[in-house]
């Protein structure tokens, strides 16, 4: 796949982990959206005019698209500026791949259902219950629409790996138990965590075996995040007693989740994706924190 490669939000961990994944299939021009290191530029994804002259230039053959405004409580205020990066960019991004001959990657979220149903299949219908989830799902529908045939849409749980930032909830979570700070977490939100370096992985296996469409992506165990927390405390060795278990409506949140989304990965595993890190592997993966 000797391609040149454009990767939109490089300096995220999903970013990151992807510009490490492509980095032997050709040309990678990683993009950051502010203050770039050396060897990136800069994009914004709420700029269309701009995404197009850097398209225009580049002229990528697969476009990455990892960056977004996953802030899920702050898209409930700054709702324009939500859609504008998660759905309006990937609707530019998509056209212009269409009329380049190109190919979009879109990473989209499990939140974009309202977890009433046991699990869901990709061709279930979507229910977003916040407006992150509903740019996602808006941005879902624009990159499909305008690749129907050369898009791949990937929507998976609770990413993590390794993250300079440290934004992630696992990495968060043990700085913040290493600090000594009692942390609240909803005891009946559930998820599957999913290892960043298995979800770049799955996107390079399905574009090499030039498979397309939508597909879930996410860890093979589906637990509360209270649960989750309590492994990471095992494995790093942190005080459990420092997690209180707190009904959702407790929380305040501004944004309504979906308590219990379980996302069915069938069509991943046929697709011959190798098999996905478990939670307890997953962490092992990330090394000293």
């Amino acid at each position: 796949m000797k391609t040149t490669t454009l990767i939109l939000g490089a300096r995220g961990q999903l970013g990151r982990a992807l510009a490490s994944e492509f980095g032997g299939t050709g040309e990678v021009i990683e993009t950051v959206h502010r203050n770039p290191s050396a060897g990136q530029q800069t994009a914004d994804l709420s700029d269309a005019g701009g995404l197009i002259t850097l398209m225009d230039r580049i002229r990528p053959g697969l476009i990455l698209i990892a960056g977004a405004f996953c802030n899920v409580d702050l898209c409930e205020t700054e709702t324009q500026a939500c859609r504008r990066v998660n759905a309006e960019g990937p609707r530019v991004i998509a056209e212009w791949a269409r009329n380049h001959g190109g190919t979009a990657v879109y990473y989209s979220t499990d939140h974009v259902f309202d977890g009433s149903l046991p699990e869901y299949l990709e061709s279930d219908p979507v229910r977003p219950l916040s407006v992150y989830a509903a740019s996602k799902a808006e941005g879902e529908t624009a990159v499909r629409n305008a690749l129907p045939d050369a898009h791949l849409i990937l929507r998976t749980s609770g990413l993590y790996g390794p993250d300079a930032a440290r934004k992630n909830f696992v990495i968060r979570l043990v700085d913040r138990l290493r600090a000594g700070e009692t942390v609240r977490l909803p005891s009946d939100q559930w998820g599957s965590p999913t290892a960043t370096r298995d979800l770049t992985s799955a996107t390079r296996f399905l574009l090499e075996k030039d498979l397309r469409g939508t597909y879930h992506a996410t860890g093979p165990d589906f637990l509360p995040r209270t649960e989750l927390a309590h492994r990471v405390c095992a494995f790093f060795k942190l005080d459990e007693h420092l997690i209180v278990p707190t009904p959702t409506p407790e929380l305040h949140q501004p944004a309504k989740r979906p308590l219990r989304v379980k996302l069915n990965t069938q069509k991943l595993k046929s697709a011959g994706v190798p098999a996905f890190l478990s939670v307890e592997q997953g962490l092992a993966a990330l090394g000293p924190l």
